[in-house]
């Protein structure tokens, strides 16, 4: 993946993403598999995606009510990660829920990434089911109280962490 747009604003994030996101996800069994399933790429074309400096480009945006999105149809090269959620991250980056949060919302949008890039959709939502077969479920942003971010000092700006 492209970072660039990582810095300087997300130092951790950039971090996990640059230097333990290949290695959780290919190194797990069930999660690889079923991002080689459900992403539809080879093993060398989805190594590729995971890697610094190649395509797509990871991009952080407002998005009230998701974790992440791909927009296929106007930004092919890109998968985007809320910003809720990579400002939360930088306050719980050892957390281990925010860093499964950030890891399965990242690999479910290369998923859809990958499958854009055959140009043969999948029936249903291949990204959720990618989630089951490799998390056992749908993760989503940690229930318990989080770190708040500098820019929501009352609260991370997340249903989760209100106060």
């Amino acid at each position: 993946m492209i970072l660039n747009a990582l810095s300087p604003g997300y130092p951790k994030l950039k971090e996990f993403v640059s230097r333990q996101l290949y290695a959780r996800a290919t190194t797990n069994r069930r999660t690889w598999a079923a991002f080689l399933k459900y992403s539809e790429l080879s093993d060398a074309k989805a190594r590729a995606a995971l890697t610094d400096g190649t395509l797509p480009r990871l991009k952080i945006e407002q998005m009230p009510g998701a974790n992440g999105r791909f927009r296929g149809s106007t930004d092919p090269d890109a998968i985007e990660l809320a910003k809720a959620v990579a400002d939360t991250f930088e306050h719980n980056a050892t957390d281990p829920d925010w860093q499964l949060l950030v890891e399965s919302t990242i690999l479910h949008e290369l998923v859809h990434w990958g499958d854009w890039k055959d140009g043969k959709d999948q029936p249903g939502e291949e990204g959720k089911a990618f989630e089951r077969a490799a998390y056992g479920r749908d993760v989503n942003r940690p229930v318990k109280r989080t770190r708040a971010t500098a820019a929501h000092p009352a609260s991370c700006g997340t249903p989760t962490c209100r106060r």
